[in-house]
């Protein structure tokens, strides 16, 4: 999908598979990222994540464990 010429670029929503790919993780491991706090998008019974959104909390996550 293109953008039009000169606007930004929209947010990447990224489905189950394609963040379980990302994180080269099962698809159950993203489900258990979710249940411990991982933020989503849901669209009726879809779930999205925001590429962002998961970058961010992995940061987030990785400076709790510095701290631990």
């Amino acid at each position: 999908m293109q953008e039009p010429s000169g606007s930004t670029p929209a947010s990447t929503l990224l489905t189950i598979p394609q963040v379980a790919a990302y994180l080269d993780i099962s698809r159950g491991q993203v489900y258990k990222l979710i249940y411990s706090g991982l933020p989503t998008i849901n669209l009726g019974r879809l779930v999205r994540i925001h590429k962002e959104t998961l970058d961010t909390w992995l940061k987030d996550q990785e400076q709790d464990i510095h701290h631990v």
